[in-house]
């Protein structure tokens, strides 16, 4: 037998090459069917008289090629962008390999396919995925991966990839790439028949098309979230469920690896369309007359418990907590040991900023987050971001001054905790009151990044016009020294829309919306 992993590389590079929101959801649709549509075309295309293939790997538990003569290939599990198949023949691994090979560049032009493979008497699938993994790592790393020809000096080229222009679209009525053209090709089929991968549920407003659809208006407002959400030691859970299985054939551990892989999908993606629900249902009006037909939301990644997307800048923050929140109390399977915790990264970028590089920034942000997590003791889930206003996103931010990255607890246990984001909620909500005009507060940002003497100095000069520290910090002690958090809350003034947060009236309605 033949044990084989796939794994599709350079997702995010791929789908956030472009700027404009239809060529990213094309590029989406296509990452989302390079396996999971290609992989059982190619291995129906080995089929023939006498012999069984199985791809439908969800439709059971058991695992039969071990034990039924006539089952030539059979799926172990597809998905989150990688695939293991069995082989019973070299014959059938090398020509799917080749039809994946072909379809990979006619339909993603530059997307990568690995393959690892093992041969394997089907004794221990713990050990020999733990093999196909230690293989499969060194392939990438040592990987050259082949790029398109690019542009002659003669030929106009695309600014985004530098590839050579052969096209032009209709569409949006201008010159293309051969990439952009299967990309927007794909685009245009997600808005025409409003069908993609990732589609809202039922009930729901349907998901943003434009760019246009995830801001209030040119200018000011132009602000958009590019938010990347990735599950706390979900590897090293799945390792520790599969271990006790290790020595002890397939059987049992395909089928425990396949009902992980299907609760953990479907967990994540309810319970983000949950939380969108909620949100819908406790729109206020000023809102539902926006969005109510399309939500200022573009999900790009729902891969297991890797989750990016893109949205109205005031809402990225808000939620972005609000689904870490509600995956802290949650577990994906039955005996609840499995946690979907996750941390987040947030970047707040001009609607016209690199999405590339914009993704890169929120990436690093969850680090940030994960980073925060360890060093708290491994517990809660956590939230960092940015907001890029420059050329440069990677300048020096200055961590000792801020509170973030932002804690987020179902525990209750947040008093006296400024890296908490309830409280940086209250504090936003403060700053709202209008206790302090926005010159001041602007002037006091100022103060709070410069030297500690001009602090004591100015809060001296606001409290003689009747401006106090207790009317925009939550829970003030005038004894203590100003909490770091205040820094976060003013620099998100005006971005952070407070109702997303906060737990919803309607959260029956909007569960019983998706039931």
């Amino acid at each position: 037998m033949i044990v084989t992993m796939y794994s599709i590389s350079g997702i995010q590079g791929y789908i956030f090459q472009s700027n404009r929101m239809r060529e990213n959801i094309g590029a989406s649709r296509i990452v989302g069917q390079v396996l999971k549509k290609g992989l059982p075309e190619a291995l129906e295309s080995r089929r023939r008289e006498g012999i069984r293939i199985i791809s439908d790997w969800e439709g059971t538990t058991r695992f039969s090629i071990g034990e039924q003569a006539e089952v030539a290939i059979e799926v172990v599990y597809n998905g989150g962008g990688s695939a293991i198949v069995v082989y019973r023949d070299i014959e059938d691994y090398h020509a799917v390999n080749e039809h994946l090979a072909r379809r990979l560049l006619e339909t993603s032009y530059t997307l990568h396919l690995a393959v690892a493979a093992i041969p394997s008497e089907l004794e221990d699938f713990y050990q020999d995925k733990e093999k196909l993994e230690l293989r499969m790592e060194t392939i990438k790393n040592r990987a050259i991966r082949p790029q398109p020809p690019g542009a002659f000096p003669v030929s106009e080229q695309d600014g985004d990839s530098g590839l050579p222009i052969t096209g032009y679209d209709s569409h949006v009525k201008r010159p293309v790439s051969t990439l952009q053209r299967l990309k927007l090709a794909a685009g245009h089929d997600v808005a025409k028949n409003m069908v993609s991968e990732i589609e809202a549920a039922e009930g729901m407003g349907k998901w943003a098309l434009e760019m246009k659809d995830l801001i209030k208006g040119n200018g000011e407002d132009s602000y958009v979230a590019v938010v990347h959400l990735d599950g706390n030691g979900m590897g090293r859970q799945i390792g520790e469920r599969l271990r006790q299985w290790r020595g002890r054939g397939y059987s049992e551990a395909v089928a425990e690896m396949r009902t992980i892989s299907k609760q953990l999908t479907s967990t994540y993606r309810r319970l983000f369309d949950l939380t969108v629900a909620e949100i819908e249902a406790a729109m206020p009006e000023e809102s539902l007359k926006l969005w109510k037909k399309q939500l200022p939301i573009r999900p790009l990644i729902l891969d297991g418990d890797d989750i990016t997307f893109i949205c109205l800048g005031e809402w990225g923050i808000p939620l972005a907590a609000r689904l870490l929140r509600k995956l802290e109390s949650h577990s994906f399977d039955e005996s609840g040991e499995l946690s979907v915790s996750s941390c987040a990264g947030v970047a707040l970028v001009h609607s016209h900023f690199p999405f590339r590089i914009a993704y890169e920034v929120a990436e690093e942000c969850c680090q940030q987050a994960k980073r925060k997590r360890v060093q708290e003791g491994g517990t809660d889930a956590y939230l960092d971001f940015k907001i890029v206003q420059g050329s440069n996103p990677h300048h020096e931010r200055h961590e000792k001054r801020y509170a973030r990255p932002f804690r987020i607890s179902t525990r209750n246990d947040d008093a006296g905790r400024v890296d908490d984001l309830s409280w940086l909620a209250k504090c936003l909500d403060k700053l709202g009151d209008g206790a302090w005009p926005r010159g001041r507060l602007e002037q006091l940002y100022a103060v709070l990044l410069g030297e500690p003497g001009e602090l004591d100095m100015y809060l001296k000069e606001c409290g003689s016009r009747g401006y106090t520290l207790n009317q925009i910090c939550p829970d003030w002690d005038e004894s203590g020294t100003v909490p770091l958090a205040l820094i976060d809350a003013l620099e998100l003034l005006g971005r952070f829309e407070s109702w997303v947060w906060e737990h919803s009236p309607n959260q029956m309605e909007a569960g019983e919306v998706l039931a």
